[in-house]
């Protein structure tokens, strides 16, 4: 079974407004200008200790290929791709789940 939830929102104009969007380095449109507004933001994979019960705990990204993952479908409808850094390396991740949540504008 796979589930996708989609939470809709209303469009916002971001030129047009103040306020500013905050959104993965990736989902920033290529005529656009990123400017970082504060320190890089650091995640955490975590997962019930039922679910590493039966499955391996991961060591690196790469493992999370063997993961079910909960996955993001951006706005424009591509699936978010988990973003890591490694000694300044970017490494991506198009992680693998039966849960999709969708976000849109």
């Amino acid at each position: 079974m796979q589930v996708e939830l989609i939470m809709e929102g209303r469009q916002i104009d971001i030129v047009a407004r103040v306020s500013t969007p905050a959104s993965p380095r990736r989902a920033v449109p290529q005529d656009m200008v990123a400017v970082p507004c504060g320190p890089d933001s650091r995640f955490l994979v975590v997962g019930a200790p039922a679910y590493f019960e039966r499955a391996p705990v991961p060591r690196s990204p790469s493992d999370l290929l063997s993961h079910q993952c909960i996955r993001r479908r951006m706005p424009g409808g591509s699936l978010y791709r988990w973003e890591f850094e490694r000694r300044g390396e970017e490494i991506v991740v198009d992680v693998p789940g039966r849960l999709t949540l969708t976000m849109t504008a």
